[in-house]
């Protein structure tokens, strides 16, 4: 009876792992609004410090190439000695990202570069097993710095309330969501229900297939 209960647990972390990879890519390739990537409030500024909140909260997931990478994020983590001090580092520089583009509103490149941590974070996943962490400690940070920069766009022009509350929104769902990830990934390879080689593989591939399909389909920034 125990065994079976475990054999069903295990079979329902590997099918949530598969799903948040499997998720992005399909609606990646399912198409959509460029403009519903980025904003919560229909198209419109957030006003209140509620608004901000559930702009921020949203935006890492309905963004495509976004909640892709931060996914990636928790699989990449797994391969350093502070997984959570990994995580922290690309959540909390997404803060200072944002806050940079109310300060330069136009980067040159900004849309390209989110799309370009994707196939760098997909070229990491698959030399995880070569000792990543100094190699991560600076990566995830600059990627962090890139991701922030253009969940900036939703907020431009906001209140300094709705602006605390659009990053602390985006800030928790990002910790979260990498920290499941990260978690889900670690359980399903040491249940060995799937080889740690076609896990990575999978994720690797998801990430890689996310940014082809947003660079198609302007569904990326």
């Amino acid at each position: 009876m125990n065994k079976t209960i475990a054999n069903t647990s295990v079979e329902m972390r590997l099918g949530v792992f598969r799903l948040l990879v499997a998720l992005a890519v399909m609606l990646a390739w399912g198409g959509g609004s460029p403009a519903l990537a980025h904003h919560m409030m229909d198209g419109e500024v957030p006003r209140t410090a509620m608004q901000g909140l559930l702009s921020g909260l949203g935006h890492p997931i309905i963004g495509i190439d976004h909640i892709a990478f931060v996914i990636g994020v928790g699989v990449l983590a797994r391969a350093s000695t502070w997984p959570v001090t990994a995580t922290a580092l690309f959540v909390l520089a997404t803060g200072i990202g944002c806050l940079a583009r109310l300060s330069v509103p136009t980067l040159p490149y900004s849309e390209l570069a989110v799309l370009a941590t994707l196939l760098l974070a997909a070229g990491l996943i698959q030399a995880r097993r070569i000792g990543l962490s100094a190699v991560l400690m600076t990566f995830l940070p600059l990627a962090g710095l890139v991701h922030g920069y253009a969940y900036g766009e939703s907020i431009i022009g906001a209140e300094a309330g709705a602006l605390g509350a659009y990053i602390v929104g985006f800030i928790a769902v990002q910790f979260a969501i990498a920290a499941l990830s990260g978690v889900l990934f670690q359980r399903v390879v040491v249940s060995g229900r799937m080889p740690e080689a076609g896990a990575l593989r999978l994720a690797s591939i998801g990430l890689v297939v996310v940014a082809l399909a947003s660079f198609a389909t302007g569904m990326h920034g």
